[in-house]
């Protein structure tokens, strides 16, 4: 906050605004800070006020779907007679969380398949280049056969891998979409 806003602050809007944003009442420490430079201290009193109205914005189960499906943690801030219904939306989140994470673990693995698979085939090609060389000696062609063919088994036993980890990250996803439409649409 700069002098002019310290100066005309409204302290319960400012306290209304953090508290709907689920910060912790300890956050006017943060505006004490700012203005105690130009000699202003917040009124707590107003600023509590807000803060307790902001809260009762936040603290509710849509708002703890969305932090925990972003895999925030609760700061246990809401009143008691809020918390309630906040937990439960954020443990849903924290479910629809926990599936986007395993969702991206199976994408990375399915990329790095994909990467793998690139490799050996442009391994496998280069061999075949060696074999039909003129210059590759006999001896040297029956390694390089032997060579491609543990390619090719490896290359089948990825595509079948790929293929499972493809059908895990169509289940993964479907499930978490699932569970995302039934948990936005409120608490059972």
């Amino acid at each position: 906050m700069n002098q002019s806003e310290c100066l005309n602050a409204n302290w319960q809007m400012i306290g209304l605004e953090d508290g709907s944003n689920g910060r912790e009442l300890s956050h006017i420490g943060n505006h004490r800070k700012a203005c105690a430079e130009f000699n202003i201290s917040p009124d707590l009193e107003q600023y509590q006020l807000g803060h307790t109205q902001g809260l009762r914005q936040y603290c509710t189960y849509n708002k703890g779907f969305q932090q925990g499906s972003h895999g925030n943690t609760y700061k246990s801030i809401c009143p008691p007679d809020l918390v309630g219904d906040f937990r439960f939306g954020h443990q849903r989140g924290r479910e629809v969380y926990a599936l986007s994470l395993e969702l991206n673990r199976t994408q990375s693995s399915i990329k790095e398949i994909h990467e793998l698979l690139e490799e050996l085939t442009a391994e496998a090609l280069s061999k075949e280049d060696l074999i039909i060389s003129r210059k590759t000696r006999e001896a040297d062609r029956a390694l390089l056969l032997v060579d491609i063919k543990e390619i090719q088994t490896e290359i089948g036993r990825l595509e079948v891998e790929l293929e499972l980890l493809e059908q895990q990250e169509a289940d993964i996803a479907y499930e978490r979409n699932r569970l995302k439409r039934r948990y936005q649409a409120g608490p059972e």
